[in-house]
């Protein structure tokens, strides 16, 4: 199967990216450090949030006021992460495979792949396998990619940036020598009904519908011989990062149950047009609340993918 489509929205553009990426983990040290020294963002937020109304909006247990670190690439267009601190969910092993709908995946540019590898290396992170070379499916070009063994078992694929084919904050700022978070990879068991709710409900573009395969991918990520995935690439009108991606599961029996607590806020222009329009594809939205002085709502669009809109 070969799916070589681009879908420009132009009638409803209100996705226009995922920013920032949250994480909420019991292991936000760690996670922080990570991103601060391994991929040079900088800590721009650092302070408590109350409990309520943010554990009832992202679905978390029972607990007290969250410390929220949030990074970011200071010309970097999107692309920022933040990290709540939740000592009451269960640590997430690595070694995960797109089997559980979920989130799976970030995926961030480095300049100098070795070099890259090795500075996280000396932090006390592993990667699944050694880095691949493989000819990017829909595209003209090939990738240099590795799979990094994040935090709560959340993998990082770390792609060696090409000037002129990748869009980032490299391009920019000859003084970054990793990019801001490009994309948010999340399972889902089928993914067309997801992608029609992105597309028709919040006017994300697609930019690549294609199967992944090969010898390269499945030793990039672990896959039993055989595999084969289909993934779907969505952005927005302003090209702003993350981009949005689809990875249809591979199915079968899953040795890790746990799954990452991501959620994926995008900001949109009209919160009750979002709203509106997710609900006429099927999609469970919530009501707008009120958080200081702006509103929320959240949306599943898939099980256990969780929307913040504002």
């Amino acid at each position: 199967m070969n799916r070589v489509t681009q879908i420009v929205n132009y009638q409803n553009q209100s996705f226009d990216g995922v920013d920032p990426v949250t994480l909420c983990t019991p292991e936000a040290a760690q996670a922080v450090a990570l991103y601060r020294d391994g991929l040079g963002f900088q800590v721009v937020q650092d302070l408590d949030w109350p409990a309520e109304p943010w554990r009832e909006l992202w679905k978390l247990p029972e607990g007290g006021d969250m410390h929220v670190v949030e990074l970011r690439k200071p010309r970097a267009h999107g692309g920022g992460i933040r990290i709540v601190h939740v000592p009451e969910l269960p640590p997430v092993a690595g070694g995960r495979l797109p089997i559980q709908p979920g989130a799976f995946a970030w995926d961030f540019y480095v300049r100098d792949m070795a070099e890259a590898v090795e500075r996280i290396k000396d932090l006390g992170w592993t990667f699944r396998s050694e880095p691949q070379r493989y000819p990017l499916f829909g595209q003209n070009f090939e990738v240099n990619e590795v799979m990094l063994e994040g935090p709560q078992g959340l993998l990082h694929a770390l792609v060696e940036y090409i000037p002129g084919q990748h869009r980032c904050v490299l391009g920019v700022d000859e003084n970054e020598d990793t990019s801001e978070l490009i994309a948010l990879v999340v399972v889902v068991t089928e993914v067309d009904a997801p992608r029609e709710a992105m597309v028709s409900g919040l006017g994300a573009d697609v930019a690549m519908d294609e199967t992944f395969s090969g010898s390269e991918v499945e030793r990039l990520l672990s896959l039993p011989s055989g595999s084969a995935f289909r993934m779907v690439l969505m952005r927005g009108p302003s090209r702003r990062s993350a981009r949005f991606e689809l990875l249809e599961s591979i199915g079968g029996a899953s040795t890790n149950p746990g799954i990452p607590h991501v959620i994926a806020p995008m900001p949109v222009p009209d919160l009750k047009r979002a709203i509106d329009q997710l609900r006429g594809h099927g999609i469970k939205a919530a009501d707008p609340i009120r958080t200081g002085a702006s509103f929320v709502a959240m949306a599943e669009l898939a099980p256990g993918i969780l929307i913040e809109l504002r």
